[in-house]
């Protein structure tokens, strides 16, 4: 799981870190530790923030994010934070390449000068048309659920040769700078 994108700012206003670097998650774990007397570790915080594999987090460590938030549990803060972090309509920072059309393709930039054109597949998969730097190669298979401008790029899945290598977070600092439908 990673954190809605609400409760990561909120994190970052508190610790005053913009959690890109893994000096930034250090901090936020000192500053959890100070508030809560609970130590989350540096790697727990970067799986919360989709910078390292996504695993589902302890109900524990759910309720020390909270508490550090000043909410008595994790589910008193989801509760109090619906109002203002969901409603219906349209996204306007997000897509959803299972909306595309086989064929379609997205252009990606993020820091640091890293180019993606991905093509949406018939299994709604994207493929790797291009890249400009990076780990991901030309003919690689990404299974990708949203793309958030200002977030890191989440992929579920990488495929590469027929052979799954899990999952895969890039523009860990930045995040996407630019989502453009190019076809």
């Amino acid at each position: 799981m990673i954190l809605p994108t609400l409760i990561c700012q909120l994190l970052k206003e508190k610790s005053a870190t913009q959690l890109l670097r893994p000096a930034d998650f250090a901090v936020l774990s000192e500053c959890i530790l100070e508030k809560t007397g609970e130590r989350l570790s540096v790697n727990t915080l970067k799986r919360l923030f989709g910078t390292l594999a996504e695993v589902d987090p302890t109900q524990t460590t759910l309720n020390i994010i909270a508490q550090y938030l000043e909410y008595p549990t994790w589910s008193i803060l989801q509760k109090e934070l619906e109002g203002t972090n969901s409603g219906f309509g349209d996204c306007p920072d997000c897509i959803f390449p299972k909306e595309f059309h086989v064929g379609q393709q997205l252009y990606l930039v993020y820091s640091p000068d890293r180019e993606l054109i991905l093509e949406v597949q018939p299994d709604k998969t994207c493929k790797v048309i291009h890249v400009n730097k990076g780990k991901l190669y030309p003919g690689d298979f990404l299974r990708i659920e949203s793309i958030l401008l200002n977030a890191p790029l989440v992929v579920k899945e990488v495929v590469r040769g027929g052979v799954s290598l899990g999952t895969y977070t890039g523009a860990k600092e930045g995040g996407v700078l630019m989502i453009t439908v190019i076809s």
